[in-house]
């Protein structure tokens, strides 16, 4: 009987300790959601700050782009087996390529430069449809 009894507080025991640890999982789960949410906000205003301060400096998006390069691009990603959108209503996006499961944001530039983290992150905050 003894036996009995020892084993049954050794279970409640064992379960009230999973049932903290879950909860302090839980807590700790819920505070780095709050904190991706908050660094997000942050990086979201960082963005639109830059964006603000990029067309002060460069003036207008060039829309010159050629017709004619954007479809030249168009044909080179639907080669590669993408379904491709062309989106004239927007500014930063010219082409959307779908391909299974990936998405792509095509941007067409007349001229070859180096692509810099600045660069990236204004044309995703400059991306809207």
């Amino acid at each position: 009987m003894i036996n009995f009894l020892t084993l049954f507080l050794l279970i409640i025991i064992f379960l009230l300790t999973v049932k903290i640890i879950s909860r302090k999982q839980h807590e700790v789960a819920e505070k780095e959601l709050q904190q991706k949410e908050l660094l997000i906000q942050e990086m979201q205003t960082i963005l639109n700050t830059q964006i603000f301060s990029a067309k002060e400096t460069r003036g207008t998006i060039d829309n010159s782009i050629d017709k004619n390069h954007i479809h030249q691009i168009a044909e080179y990603f639907k080669s590669q087996g993408y379904s491709i959108s062309e989106l004239s209503k927007t500014e930063g996006i010219d082409l959307i390529g779908i391909k299974e499961k990936e998405l792509l944001l095509i941007r067409c530039e007349t001229t070859l430069k180096e692509v810099k983290t600045t660069d990236l992150m204004i044309f995703i905050a400059s991306c809207t449809l």
